[in-house]
């Protein structure tokens, strides 16, 4: 794949084109978050199975499936690869949303998660080669998306469950919420594919997995480093926005509809500050020098911090308040972390290795961080804070993991990054 060629001219509306599919992606991704206690309650769930259904169902198939598109991936266009994994998934959810079991739940997002594999690395590359507006910035918009995807998908849930919450339906609201989001996410696709032939030049295919896993294998210090710290953000980033629905639901006594829009709409105030100031900073000259492990850090204890802050809340201000300082402390964290392998990898590895890294640091945060949470709290049980208390300790957890692999990995990714400038 022509990165460079088919990213020279990507532009601003390129590029929120981008990120409105990410937005879009995430928005159905946050369905079960957002539906979590009337899923509960209607199949008989364990928080331990919600977690499975928001983690590891959907996750652990994308991880395998990214990493088997990385081998043939870059014999294509990376838009083509986009449009098509955009309509794939929007079919699969639409799809889903017949489940009449757990198990045929935990299929959807199988198909789901499958449905997906080409997608971020594809967007990830065309983006890390934008001049106007630059990559740092690009790809924090990029980011912006994803993350404002969670509160879009709460926010519809939420808004659904107020609309609806009065009214005999036969169709469940989450059932509604998943087909609802079919007919945007084809009409974004119409649009993508307007904005390819546009901004898309002659295509070159790149290397395939071989060669990204021999420029790993001559970098693997740096590269583990950078990729057990990018893991660990992921746990503490999907974590909150798995749980933080259900925490509002019981610590405050909201109802589901009023715990999602709530925790939707801290989201949206959280994830710009968090993704666009790390784009800002990582823009500035000094970033090659510093590196991407202080965001990283300073990023995650932020996030901490409003951990503390939610477990300590005795009211809706409070929490509030809380859940958008951790938003915003994840937010700086995760975007810095993939802003920093785009500069650490030669621009012909970028779509290999993107494969990989996302692959790998997605399956681990989707999978781990809110099924451990959630084994968290019906380990402790009893207690009304049990939840909360859980998702405490797993982002005190994390943030240590992260700021020791982080800091492991800063002299070699300043060599990395200072050898592509």
């Amino acid at each position: 794949m022509a990165v460079d060629g088919e990213s020279r001219g990507l532009g601003w509306p390129a590029v929120l084109g981008l990120g409105a599919a990410h937005f879009c992606l995430f928005a159905d991704r946050a369905i079960p978050s957002a539906f979590a206690p009337l899923l509960r309650a209607d199949f008989n769930l364990t928080d331990a199975q919600l977690g499975i259904l928001i983690g590891p169902a959907m996750i652990l198939p994308f991880a395998i499936g990214t990493i088997v598109a990385a081998i043939w991936a870059g014999r294509f266009s990376a838009w083509h690869i986009v449009i098509a994994s955009l309509i794939a998934w929007s079919l699969a959810s639409a799809a889903g949303a017949l489940a009449a079991t757990f198990a045929g739940l935990v299929a959807g997002r199988i198909a789901f998660g499958i449905a997906q594999v080409g997608f971020s690395p594809a967007a990830a590359s065309l983006l890390s080669a934008s001049i106007t507006p630059p990559a740092p910035l690009a790809i924090s918009a990029f980011t912006t998306g994803s993350a404002s995807g969670r509160s879009g998908g709460l926010l519809i849930g939420g808004a659904l469950l107020l609309g609806l919450g009065s009214l005999t339906l036969a169709i469940a609201p989450w059932r509604i919420a998943s087909i609802v989001l079919l007919l945007p996410n084809l009409l974004l696709a119409l649009l993508l594919w307007r904005m390819s032939r546009r901004a898309a030049e002659a295509h070159v295919p790149t290397p395939g997995l071989g060669s990204g896993l021999r420029w790993i294998g001559s970098v693997r210090s740096t590269f583990l480093g950078h990729v057990v710290a990018s893991a660990g953000v992921l746990m503490i980033v999907q974590a909150i926005g798995a749980w933080a629905p259900s925490i509002l639901n019981r610590q405050f006594g909201l109802s589901t509809a009023g715990s999602a829009m709530l925790a939707g709409v801290a989201v949206l105030v959280g994830v710009p500050i968090g993704h666009l100031a790390a784009g800002r900073f990582a823009s500035r000259p000094g970033f090659v020098r510093s590196g991407p492990a202080p965001l990283m850090i300073g990023g995650v204890l932020i996030a901490l911090a409003g951990c503390a802050g939610l477990h300590a809340a005795g009211g809706l201000a409070g929490a509030f308040l809380a859940l958008v300082v951790m938003i915003g402390g994840g937010g700086i964290a995760a975007a810095t972390s993939l802003i920093g392998l785009q500069l650490m990898v030669p621009p012909r590895e970028r779509l290999s290795v993107n494969a990989l890294f996302l692959a790998v640091t997605t399956a681990f945060g989707y999978a781990v961080g809110p099924w451990l949470t959630g084994w968290l709290s019906d380990a402790i049980a009893g207690d009304g804070h049990a939840l909360d208390y859980a998702l405490l300790l797993l982002v005190a957890g994390s943030a240590v993991l992260v700021a020791v692999s982080a800091a492991s990995a800063s002299a070699g990714w300043r060599q990395l990054a200072g050898n592509n400038a």
